[in-house]
């Protein structure tokens, strides 16, 4: 996949494979955390985390995931 904004494939891959592999192992670990105490422990005050996740939430990315999610729970159950 090529990137759009000009940063190299190897450095976006360095900074998203990582941060990715560990809220997935955060999310084992402990199945009772939910995905906003899970958000604000990988959004550090200030930091990067905390930039993409305020555009996520401010800029339509909840509502566009919970409409992806509630497509595939229709299909998982055979729902149109």
């Amino acid at each position: 996949m090529a990137c759009r904004v000009g940063l190299a494939q190897s450095k976006a891959h360095s900074y998203l494979a990582p941060l990715f592999e560990r809220l997935a192992r955060c999310a084992n670990e402990d199945p009772d955390a939910s995905v906003v105490e899970l958000s604000r422990e990988f959004a550090t005050k200030g930091g990067l985390n905390e930039q993409v996740l305020t555009d996520f939430q401010t800029k339509g990315g909840q509502a566009s995931l919970h409409d992806a999610l509630g497509r595939v729970l229709a299909r998982i159950q055979g729902r149109p």
